[in-house]
C-alpha cells in the first residue's frame, strides 16, 4: 500500500475522531468517546505507517494541514458551523502550500537519489 492509501486513512480516521467527539459533546453518549478513541488510535497506525515512507518528512504537516480542512469543511455543512472569509481564505492557503510542496518534493527526491549514488 502507498503512502496515498496511508494519508487518505490519516485523514479519514483523524475526520471520524474529531466528529464523534462533537457529538460525544452534543449528546454526552460515551459510545462516541470509544468511537473518537479508536479512530485517534487508528489515525496514528496509519500515520506510523505513512512515516516509513519516503515522503515521511511532509506526512505531519499533511495530516495536519488537510485535518484542519476536512474537519472545517465537515463542521460547517454537517453542524452548521459558520465560516468566516479569513477562515476560508487560510484553508486555500493550506492547499495552495501542499500544492507547491508535493510538486517540488518528486525533484528533491531526485536530486537527494542522484547525490546518494555519486557519493
Amino acid at each position: 500500500m502507498g503512502y496515498r492509501f496511508n494519508l487518505i486513512m490519516v485523514l479519514m480516521l483523524d475526520l471520524l475522531r474529531a466528529l464523534a467527539a462533537r457529538y460525544a459533546y452534543n449528546t454526552e453518549n460515551m459510545v462516541f468517546v470509544a468511537i473518537s478513541a479508536l479512530s485517534m488510535m487508528g489515525a496514528g497506525f496509519f500515520f506510523i505507517r505513512l512515516m516509513k515512507e519516503e515522503v515521511g518528512i511532509i506526512a505531519n504537516a499533511l495530516w495536519i494541514a488537510l485535518g484542519v480542512v476536512d474537519i472545517t469543511l465537515a463542521s460547517y455543512f454537517l453542524f452548521g458551523e459558520k465560516l468566516s472569509l479569513l477562515q476560508g481564505a487560510g484553508m486555500t492557503t493550506i492547499v495552495i502550500g501542499l500544492i507547491m510542496t508535493q510538486a517540488y518534493a518528486p525533484a528533491h527526491r531526485a536530486k537527494k537519489a542522484t547525490d546518494n549514488k555519486n557519493a
